[in-house]
């Protein structure tokens, strides 16, 4: 009797390329960028720096997103919270 379950459907895991590291690792660099950009703009009070903020948000928005398109047709999958891109 086992008490540890194995996932039989599950395939088995393979090594990553140096490609596709660096672009998780981008991805990760990005996803705090953009957790940064939202604080930014959490914060902020003057209207000039709120502008700025929202334009960071923008930016990291549209990098995360291109990195995540580009992760999907390298066939690399990613979990993401659902509220990363609102």
């Amino acid at each position: 009797m086992s008490f540890i379950k194995t996932n039989k459907n599950k395939p088995p895991a393979r090594l990553l390329s140096y490609d596709e590291k660096y672009l998780l690792d981008e991805l990760a660099q990005s996803k705090n960028a953009l957790d940064a950009a939202y604080s930014c703009f959490e914060n902020a009070t003057e209207p000039d720096i709120i502008d700025s903020c929202i334009y960071q948000v923008n930016s990291a928005q549209i990098r995360y997103k291109f990195l995540l398109e580009k992760a999907k047709a390298s066939g690399l999958t990613v979990a993401i919270p659902l509220n990363v891109l609102i």
